[in-house]
């Protein structure tokens, strides 16, 4: 795998894992909330909050089961168009399917459901999710959704987090109820001792249910006295930290936190007493000696209206914080890959720049005394050489002159890609212009019709820009040579809010299947014997481009000419750095 792939993925696991540490951490912390609430209105409310938060939604609404008239009633809705107090009768639109299903609903586009109620329909509602509310097999009700835009569409890990939500929601909603119900009754039955009997039995009955609920959570609820000593805490700290709960009772909880989160836990503990709350995160020791992260969310614990202590929840988040820990090493892992390829690519650029400048003085020299030598020979003992050993001689400058060429395409292939970028606005026609005339002056018996569009600014590096203009230009002048008339055009044109230049001519084209090859170092279309050429201008041009943060690519048909395309960052962008 290479450095690139490794990085991305490494990218891809640190956002997943953030993105499920995210979302395990706010709905926690909503059951937490939904745990400690004691009459439904709150707890509905609270609930839709939650909701809405949670999925990043428009709105949200809770229904209710009503077990006698078998309808769902909007119990509660929050900046939806449902109004509480509507009824639906269960075969009818999405909750009566849910009720029926017992399983999560997707609607893409209600506009166009099939089984759309047309009352709700003209209110807007696009995209819906909708999951039932069930507890000890019993429906409770229905937790939905719902968005009145076209841009955001519900998938299978929102209704996953909802379902989640909505089964502990209906777990202390139908507790809440049981509650109310069971203090209700207790308050008619007070004024004698058979009712107070009876309410006495059904609030204990009503306590069992409740503690049963408690207990079944994986999150610990605890109550301890204004002295810090445990008056409860539910069996799941077994699972948690390895303690019995018989073996907490009448102990301080700070004899099971980590020294160092003592004194702010304590003072978070005195704010909770003084009418404030705040979740809190600290370690504590489990029975095995091991260490365990933990989150707290305290309040004050009343009792017939008497400062008897606290009561809170607490979370086990120590996969949440091994999370967060192996995002950070895997931040540092990649800041050193990325230090150590920079190093690498100092050196490389260091051996290049040694690389070129050997050429430069080790190999030119040679050529040009062949190439001196040669002339000599033709000069002084042409008649002696005859004809064909001219023309040996006249072979052998010409490759001279081509092995020089074919240096110094390799140094500007090496210049380009090393150089440093001075950005500053330019003028790409007037370039263009420039070339145009050199051309002309080389060849002025051409017939070949220019045009040059004049509205070409561009921002980058003039010279290497010039180096990009240069070599398209010859290319098309080149490849039409073998036509009695060509014409060569230079321009731009706007694609999806982006300036695409372009130069176009009529001349010798290329097969779009060798498309791939035009742009690599020595990769040639054409025979020597058909046109000039080294085979590496296009690579310069596609270094160049991209080290601007653009990208080039070609048309063209055989004897139909070419086109060139290619794309530049504009100013305010960064500079691209790709090395090629």
């Amino acid at each position: 795998m290479s450095g690139a792939a490794e990085n991305r993925l490494r990218t891809s696991h640190a956002s997943a894992l953030e993105r499920r540490a995210h979302d395990l951490a706010a709905l926690h912390e909503a059951l937490r909330d939904l745990s400690l609430l004691t009459d439904v209105p709150t707890l509905l409310q609270t609930l839709l909050e939650r909701v809405v938060a949670l999925l990043e939604s428009s709105s949200a609404s809770v229904f209710l089961h009503d077990e006698a008239s078998r309808e769902m009633v909007v119990a509660a809705t929050r900046h939806g168009s449902l109004t509480a107090g509507t009824r639906f009768a269960l075969h009818h639109g999405l909750t009566g399917r849910v009720a029926a299903t017992g399983r999560p609903l997707l609607v893409d586009d209600y506009q166009t459901w099939e089984h759309r109620l047309p009352e709700l329909a003209s209110h807007g509602v696009h995209a819906v999710l909708l999951v039932p509310m069930t507890t000890g097999g019993r429906l409770v009700g229905a937790l939905g959704v719902g968005e009145y835009t076209t841009g955001r569409k519900y998938d299978q890990d929102d209704a996953h987090l909802l379902s989640l939500f909505a089964a502990h929601a209906a777990a202390s909603l139908r507790s809440v109820q049981l509650l109310e119900a069971t203090l209700r009754h207790a308050g008619e039955l007070e004024r004698d001792n058979e009712r107070r009997r009876v309410a006495e039995e059904a609030l204990r009955h009503s306590e069992e249910r409740y503690r049963s609920l408690v207990e079944d959570m994986n999150d610990v609820i605890y109550t301890f006295d204004e002295t810090g000593r445990f008056t409860y805490i539910s069996p799941v700290v077994e699972q948690m930290t390895g303690h019995k709960p018989e073996e907490l009772f009448g102990r301080s909880f700070t004899d099971f936190v980590h020294p160092d989160d003592r004194p702010f836990l304590i003072a978070s503990l005195s704010r909770v007493l003084e009418r404030r709350r705040e979740p809190i995160e600290f370690r504590i020791f489990a029975r095995d000696g091991q260490l365990r992260w933990c989150r707290s969310s305290s309040r004050r614990h009343v009792v017939g209206g008497v400062a008897v202590g606290i009561t809170g929840c607490l979370t086990d988040v120590t996969e949440v914080r091994s999370a967060h820990d192996e995002i950070r090493r895997l931040n540092e892992a990649l800041e050193q890959r990325v230090h150590e390829r920079t190093a690498e690519l100092a050196a490389a650029n260091k051996e290049l720049e040694a690389f070129g400048y050997s050429v430069s003085h080790d190999l030119r020299g040679p050529l040009r005394v062949i190439e001196g030598f040669s002339q000599l020979l033709t000069d002084e003992f042409g008649d002696l050489l005859g004809e064909k050993g001219v023309q040996y001689l006249e072979s052998v400058r010409g490759s001279t002159r081509r092995m020089a060429q074919l240096i110094q395409d390799l140094l500007n292939l090496s210049r380009v890609t090393r150089n440093a970028i001075e950005r500053r606005p330019v003028d790409l026609a007037s370039i263009a212009t420039s070339i145009v005339g050199e051309l002309r002056r080389a060849e002025p018996a051409r017939d070949v019709d220019f045009e040059i569009t004049q509205d070409l600014g561009a921002s980058g590096d003039p010279s290497m820009l010039r180096m990009v203009v240069e070599n398209l230009l010859g290319n098309s002048w080149k490849y039409t040579s073998r036509h009695p008339s060509a014409r060569i055009e230079f321009g731009s044109r706007r694609e999806r809010g982006e300036v695409v230049f372009f130069v176009q001519d009529d001349g010798a084209g290329f097969d779009m299947k060798y498309a791939d090859k035009l742009f690599l170092p020595f990769q040639r279309l054409h025979l020597p014997g058909e046109f000039d050429g080294t085979g590496v201008g296009l690579a310069i041009v596609d270094r160049i481009v991209r080290r601007h943060g653009g990208r080039v690519w070609a048309d063209g048909q055989v004897e139909a000419g070419a086109t060139i395309f290619f794309t530049l960052a504009p100013a305010r962008d960064p500079e691209a750095t790709a090395a090629g």
